[in-house]
């Protein structure tokens, strides 16, 4: 371009030469053409050279996993070192930090001093007071287990005297007295709701001395009346009022009881 620029302006003067001229150094000549490598043809080592691949890097994301997982297993045994003071470190790192301040601080070292006597009598107080709660727990155990079983001696003896009860009630109700041929003589003539009334009061006289109940008896002019009571109560509370008396009605008492009959 510059030559025809040239070439057209003869006579134009310097300055359109100059002008082709910067152009023609400016632009760069165009590089030829490579000429292309046969398929089989064998490549030269200084190509071997230039074309050797860089190997990429693999397993970059792994590799920064594996880093940071690591780092937090670092760091939780650490913090598992210092909060449960394991190996001692955490009083290690005390006594760093102690020594630290003590090195800025001579005044401060007496004070510490004072303050771990005062921290490890305080320690030995409250283990000797865990242990004394300790015992002493152990000891209301024991007691508690006793009274349970006591509480359950009691309830099977409760269970037996329900169930002998009953049986003796059964008894009794058995050996009601009734206007057949098995009540006494003596006692026939009597309406129910007086034998009922000498069944109630031979009841009172269970709970009686024998003095007394025998001062009680003496009161009533009905000798019937008499062996009704004492035909009501059991033997072996009927047995001291006759020994308590006077041998002549002891007697007479006794041969109606036997008999079923008055005289």
């Amino acid at each position: 371009m510059a030559e025809a620029v040239a070439v057209a302006n003869p006579a134009g003067g310097g300055e359109e030469e100059s002008i082709g001229q910067a152009n023609a150094v400016a632009t760069p000549p165009k590089a030829a053409p490579k000429p292309k490598r046969p398929p089989n043809a064998p490549m030269p080592p200084q190509a071997q050279e230039a074309e050797v691949v860089v190997p990429k890097k693999k397993f970059g994301w792994l590799k920064l996993i594996i880093v940071a997982g690591a780092t937090i297993l670092v760091a939780g045994f650490v913090t598992g070192c210092i909060v449960f003071n394991l190996f001692g470190v955490r009083d290690g790192m005390r006594d760093f930090l102690v020594g630290i301040v003590v090195g800025l601080d001579p005044e401060f070292s007496a004070i510490d001093e004072t303050l771990i006597l005062k921290n490890e009598q305080r320690t030995a107080d409250l283990d000797k007071r865990e242990t004394e709660l300790n015992a002493f727990e152990a000891e209301l155990s024991e007691i508690e287990a006793g009274l349970t079983e006591i509480e359950d001696r009691l309830n099977a003896r409760e269970t037996q005297l329900d169930r002998r009860s009953v049986e003796l009630d059964k008894k009794a109700e058995q050996m009601v007295v009734t206007e057949d041929v098995t009540v006494p003589r003596f006692m026939r003539n009597l309406p129910e709701p007086e034998l009922e009334r000498l069944r109630t009061t031979s009841l009172d006289f269970t709970n009686m001395s024998p003095e007394e109940a025998v001062d009680i008896l003496l009161e009533i002019k009905d000798i019937n009346e008499v062996a009704t009571i004492l035909y009501f109560m059991r033997p072996r509370n009927r047995a001291p009022i006759l020994v308590a008396m006077d041998a002549p009605l002891a007697a007479e008492l006794t041969l109606i009881l036997l008999t079923g009959q008055n005289g």
